[in-house]
């Protein structure tokens, strides 16, 4: 039975609604998608912007590293002419030239003055406690050098031996090393020591460890080569 015009009307009518509320949802839809397909590439560019910052960041870094690796070797190799003294007591009158000149002569060395460009004491950035440690600068880097083997071959010479009465302290004779290489220098001697290496020193201002006697000497000038201590 066919359904009365008034009524087909109604169900025209209805559908019309029907489909403009489909369009309204498509629409919406539509302006969603968009929406979303306008974020993600804003989005995407973000991530590209930040990639390129991110590489940008490391490539600076990379930079900055070797600029300050750079000064401090120039750094380092303007102390290479001068020994570092730790353990001598200060006194208001002291002269540091003649303290120089007497720990070289207990340690069987020949030195003169004019073998002296300068010496000084200075506070050690490390530690405030005890005498500020003494640095001389040598004429040339060989005299130095010698120096301080002549030092290390008489191991033991204390503050007494020196004349200060009544004071044991050590007198240690080393490079004179950058802070860095300080820092570097006991970082090495931490992880030889949990490595079970046998010997750390330092020749020229430059890292040497050598895991026993037999074994190669390795050279430790920065921190990536700290790797090598296996």
């Amino acid at each position: 039975m066919v359904a009365p015009i008034p009524q087909l009307v109604l169900d025209m009518k209805q559908v019309k609604v029907d489909i403009a509320e489909l369009k309204t949802s498509v629409d919406f839809a539509h302006d969603s998608v968009k929406n979303l397909e306008i974020k993600s590439n804003a989005i995407d560019r973000r991530v590209s912007e930040t990639e390129k910052a991110v590489e940008l960041i490391t490539s600076l870094q990379t930079k900055v590293s070797k600029l300050q690796r750079e000064i401090d070797e120039k750094e380092q190799w303007s102390r290479s002419n001068n020994i570092e003294l730790k353990g001598i007591p200060f006194t208001k009158t002291e002269n540091l030239f003649e303290l120089l000149l007497k720990l070289a002569n207990i340690c069987d060395f020949q030195l003169k003055k004019e073998d002296i460009n300068f010496v000084t004491r200075i506070r050690s950035r490390s530690s405030n406690i005890g005498p500020k440690t003494i640095v001389a600068c040598l004429t040339n880097r060989y005299l130095k050098e010698n120096f301080v083997a002549a030092a290390r071959s008489h191991r033991g010479i204390s503050a007494s031996d020196m004349g200060f009465a009544n004071c044991a302290d050590k007198v240690f004779v080393n490079d004179h090393l950058t802070e860095n290489n300080k820092l570097l220098l006991n970082k090495t001697k931490l992880l030889a020591k949990e490595k079970n290496f046998q010997f750390v020193w330092v020749k020229n201002c430059a890292i040497h460890v050598r895991k026993n006697p037999t074994s190669p000497i390795l050279f430790i000038k920065t921190e990536t080569d700290l790797a090598k201590i296996l």
